[in-house]
């Protein structure tokens, strides 16, 4: 485990990707002020995209998958490719090699969206404190375990309890971004080249961000789409980490290495 650890550490591309992440994300505030000064805290957040142009978001979740592409998800085919992977195994076990790479895989595109989100959040609610102007017209208030308008009216339920929806949305995405990192490890392991992976990878989701209701609905708060549209995305990469997962698992322990 300590070995994974300390490689994410020492990686200069992963941790450059991160800080760049970063400091896209904590720049949006400050894009937001200089445009019109804001709104309510919980209408100010990065996935709320209000900020002028929002070109900080663009950067961010339309090329996600670039990210994580050059993260922790290229080891595995770095470390096939050069043969690393033997003496890796050979300290410890294949099936030991895919687990923790695998936790470690997710707990990078998890923490890629979840810290700086949370950050943000912080920042504006600092930045914002003294606004309270919100650009929408709350008609009523929902009780918060109003289940059937929390799935399926569920811009009433955001807007009567903001402060959950940014929390909730920023951890679906969090989410998200996990799973898809183990996903683009397993497109890795079978294409055994950089080109052709990212070939996949931007194919497949530029398809998604096309097709309407595009994926983009699940990063987004405060919208005319229900939650429980939201979640068959949230729930469909559930399902495609798992098969990935069962796939990995089987390849992993009957490859040939040598």
């Amino acid at each position: 485990m300590s070995y994974f650890y300390k490689r994410l550490l020492s990686d200069k591309r992963s941790c450059f990707i991160f800080l760049f992440f970063f400091s896209l994300v904590l720049l949006d505030p400050f894009l937001l002020y200089q445009s019109f000064g804001g709104y309510d805290p919980n209408y100010s957040t990065f996935l709320a995209g209000n900020s002028e142009g929002h070109y900080a978001q663009m950067l961010v979740l339309w090329l996600l998958p670039i990210y994580l592409i050059f993260g922790t998800s290229a080891w595995v085919l770095a470390d096939v490719n050069s043969g690393n992977v033997l003496s890796v195994i050979g300290r410890t076990n294949r099936k030991y090699y895919w687990k923790v790479y695998n936790q470690v895989n997710f707990l990078y595109g998890f923490s890629l969206i979840f810290i700086p989100m949370i950050l943000n959040y912080v920042f504006v609610t600092v930045i914002f404190r003294k606004e309270t102007t919100v650009p929408f017209m709350i008609e009523q208030s929902v009780k918060l375990v109003d289940f059937q308008r929390f799935f399926y009216d569920s811009i009433l339920w955001e807007l009567s309890h903001p402060e959950l929806s940014n929390i909730l949305h920023i951890t679906m995405v969090a989410l998200t971004a996990g799973c898809m990192s183990v996903m683009i490890a397993t497109i890795n392991i079978f294409t055994k080249s950089f080109y052709y992976t990212v070939f996949i990878v931007i194919s497949l989701w530029y398809l998604l961000i096309s097709i309407t209701p595009s994926i983009m609905i699940l990063f987004q708060p405060f919208t005319e789409y229900s939650i429980a549209s939201k979640m068959l995305y949230f729930i469909s990469s559930v399902l495609l980490l798992t098969v990935c997962l069962v796939i990995q698992k089987k390849w992993w322990l009957q490859y040939d290495f040598v």
